[in-house]
């Protein structure tokens, strides 16, 4: 059977693994040119995009930084402000009644109207300004813009490239429409692959998530643990990718097969038994079921195998499917979804961990998400999920439950330090794991019984278009009954992130 002390290193594997999963997170952004997508598999990606946005540690999704379109979508509109410039909108539509040749009049009318989100009335104004002048290259710009939005991939790509065609354009200005015309080049391919490459340091006062006394419990009775298992702190080198490769099995993208590979590794630099690698892929179709734009629903169920590597010697690996439904509402604005997984985990003894294999069994999991998109800068998320873990040992199996809320905010760098956005972060996080027996070896007459709270700050700076440097803080505090599972935790990160 295993020891508290055995139990406790478990733990160290076990909650990095799942904070490194959680940390692989899509961080998206209201600039980002990427449409908005579905759940990922498992306890993974979009899942986590809304409630984790401040764990993003490993990997952070590419970020267009195009310069901002004249035409906001207006996904951030109060209600006062929707009434406010509706009444614009009647006021400019009777004027252009009047003066229906007036480009001025007719410019300002269509760019109320993209606000609003009647992208109809938007573009029926601008393309009859290019009959009354066709020499407007701001106007075919923001018609680009318009028809990229509604995705008429194809009449936009004509007008950015017309655009960037005309000597007389600014080159601030065609810079954005090339921007534009990759992301079409992107979005029109059969296969699309993106994905990011994150490397950095990390310290924590508490690597090996040893408890914070070593007074102890022992077979029920009070123990001393050996100082070699209490807290210690240490550095790690870590690096990570994450890839998600998306192939057209029909040509209106209404089915396509998506699949994600993601690998982690971290190199402690004295707590060399806690080196800690895992690779997870996980590949399935998606089905889009209405293709509204701002408000689609889609559906992918999946497969999924991982392999888990603690102090360089396998540890466990994993074989599992589940399903994902995401919904989007109000043009993006709010996205909603659900998803449920299962797993089988089988764990492998070895020298250092001998009572290992008695984690082994299966996991169920079902998570919910919801992200909101306050302003164009500020991004909310709210999320949580239940899991069922089963195992040779009762005393292993649990139940968990997690709970999690986020913020982003996407700033001008200060002072203009850097000509590309940075966004900060702050998210707090609730987990609650309940054991189904006592572990004899520990307390025979205790149920172990655990509550964790964590906060994370972070800070994202963006050096260019796809480079950004992540600098990051958190503070976890786990409570148990049982004082060996007892512990406090804090950590730094800084490191840099390559998306593509």
């Amino acid at each position: 059977m295993p020891t508290g002390v055995e139990t406790s290193r478990w733990s160290v594997v076990r909650r990095e693994f799942q904070q490194s999963r959680l940390k692989a997170i899509e961080l998206v952004n209201a600039r980002s040119l990427e449409p908005c997508g579905g759940f990922e598999p498992s306890m993974t990606l979009r899942w986590w995009r809304a409630l984790t946005m401040g764990l993003a540690l490993a990997l952070i999704a590419p970020v267009a930084h195009a310069t901002e379109p004249a035409f906001d979508a207006g996904t951030s509109l109060s209600q006062a402000e929707r009434a406010k410039l509706q009444a614009e909108y009647d006021r400019l539509f009777a004027q252009m009644l009047e003066r229906p040749t007036d480009l001025n009049l007719m410019f300002t009318f269509a760019a109320v109207a993209a606000r609003l989100g009647n992208y109809e009335a938007a573009i029926s104004t601008l393309e009859r300004m290019l009959l009354l002048n066709p020499d407007l290259p701001r106007v075919k710009l923001e018609l680009g813009v318009l028809y990229f939005h509604i995705r008429s991939y194809a009449v936009a790509q004509s007008y950015f490239q017309a655009v960037v065609a005309d000597p007389s354009v600014p080159a601030t200005v065609k810079q954005n429409a090339q921007l534009y015309l990759a992301q079409i080049d992107k979005l029109t391919s059969i296969n699309h692959l993106t994905g990011s490459i994150t490397a950095g340091f990390r310290y924590q006062t508490n690597a090996n998530v040893g408890p914070s006394s070593n007074q102890v419990v022992a077979f029920g009775v009070p123990a001393i643990l050996n100082s070699t298992f209490v807290q210690q702190s240490d550095w790690n080198l870590f690096g990570s990718a994450y890839v998600t490769d998306s192939y057209d099995i029909l040509p209106d993208r209404s089915v396509t097969w998506d699949t994600t590979l993601q690998g982690y590794y971290a190199y402690q630099f004295t707590l060399h038994e806690l080196n800690l690698g895992f690779a997870e892929t996980t590949s399935g179709p998606r089905f889009l079921l209405t293709r509204q734009p701002g408000s689609e629903l889609s559906f992918r169920p999946f497969v999924l195998a991982n392999a888990v590597f603690l102090g360089d010697s396998l540890d466990f690996d994993t074989f599992g499917a589940g399903a994902e439904l995401d919904k989007a509402f109000y043009n993006d604005r709010l996205l909603l979804g659900v998803g449920y997984t299962y797993r089988y985990e089988a764990f492998f003894n070895s020298s250092q961990l001998p009572t290992n294999s008695l984690f082994t069994g299966p996991v169920n999991i079902l998570g919910v998400t919801s992200s909101y998109q306050l302003t164009n800068t500020i991004q909310l998320g709210l999320s949580g999920y239940a899991s069922h873990q089963l195992a040779q040992a009762d005393f292993n199996a649990n139940w968990q439950y997690s709970i999690s809320a986020g913020i982003s905010k996407e700033y001008a760098a200060p002072f203009g330090l850097t000509e590309f956005p940075w966004v900060a972060t702050l998210s707090a996080q609730g987990i609650w794991t309940n054991y189904q027996s006592p572990d004899p070896t520990v307390d025979p007459t205790t149920v172990r019984a655990d509550r964790e709270f964590d906060i994370t700050l972070g800070n994202t700076v963006g050096l260019t278009r796809d480079l950004s440097l992540l600098l990051q803080a958190q503070y976890t505090n786990h409570n148990s009954n049982i004082p060996n599972f007892s512990f406090t935790d804090t950590s730094v990160v800084m490191g840099t992130t390559l998306s593509f």
